[in-house]
């Protein structure tokens, strides 16, 4: 599934807000594999001039766990990613590869849950507790006028995100 997002904007001054193409973009993965979803991610950033600032991976997996006793269940998994730029290495000429910018994973953020669990009693574990952001300029193309700050998605917003899909795909037992 794909996603994307560009600006609507309330005044005709801002010449950014007539963009055709999203500056944020969602790439969701249940049955593609990381490889295909990275490489949809380097596509919008090569084919749109720029205009996109950020990808969104969210990889929906479900990972086998190692002991012997648990080798039927699968711990359920999302993965949320932010791909940008680097833009040091943008700007410089990259002669001996076919595309001349280099993306990089700023944030990756796990949520995961234990099955076999009734919904309520299974936790939802956030790896690395912090927030994915967004930053102001990424999403509107412009500096943020105050009170206007970056996007955060909170560590309790990913979670009850997850619980929503998985409850969704079934995936809660």
């Amino acid at each position: 599934m794909d996603a994307g997002f560009r600006m609507l904007c309330a005044y005709d001054s801002a010449p950014q807000c007539f963009s055709q193409w999203p500056t944020v973009v969602l790439e969701v993965g249940v049955s593609e594999s990381y490889q295909k979803l990275r490489a949809d991610a380097d596509w919008w950033f090569a084919n749109l001039q720029g205009a996109v600032k950020v990808v969104i991976i969210v990889t929906i997996s479900q990972k086998k766990e190692e002991e012997e006793e648990k080798k039927k269940k699968k711990n359920l998994m999302i993965t949320f990613e932010t791909i940008i730029l680097d833009r040091a290495m943008s700007l410089r000429p990259l002669p001996h590869l076919r595309r001349r910018y280099k993306t990089i994973t700023r944030q990756k953020i796990t949520t995961s849950r234990e099955p076999g669990r009734s919904e309520h009693s299974a936790p939802i574990t956030v790896c690395s507790d912090e927030s994915l952001l967004i930053k102001f300029e990424e999403a509107f193309a412009r500096q943020p006028i105050p009170p206007e700050l970056d996007l955060l998605l909170e560590p309790d917003q990913l979670r009850t995100t997850s619980r929503h899909f998985w409850e969704v795909r079934n995936l809660v037992c």
